[in-house]
């Protein structure tokens, strides 16, 4: 893989285990990792998407108001929450 490659593999991975992490403790109140670790992630995957501004998309973590709640385990937009995808 090539450094390109890499960075867009991490970025996809972070989104996933964010969004992941974060339907566990916003839908079903629990939570397998402290709060500290999630906001480490998130904190990473807006320094990718802050240097590498292609990767940011309209349903990455960064940019939903409400932790990606409105998001179906496959990432999908679950019906009527189209209107607060954006930050």
């Amino acid at each position: 893989m090539d450094k390109a490659e890499l960075i867009f593999a991490l970025h996809g991975k972070l989104c996933r285990v964010i969004r992941y992490h974060s339907r566990l403790y916003y839908v079903e109140s629990t939570q397998e990792i402290q709060d500290d670790e999630w906001d480490n992630m998130l904190e990473r995957l807006e320094e990718l998407e802050a240097k590498y501004p292609m990767l940011m998309t309209p349903d990455s973590p960064t940019q939903l108001v409400d932790s990606g709640v409105c998001l179906d385990d496959n990432g999908h937009w679950r019906p009527g929450c189209e209107d607060r995808q954006y930050a």
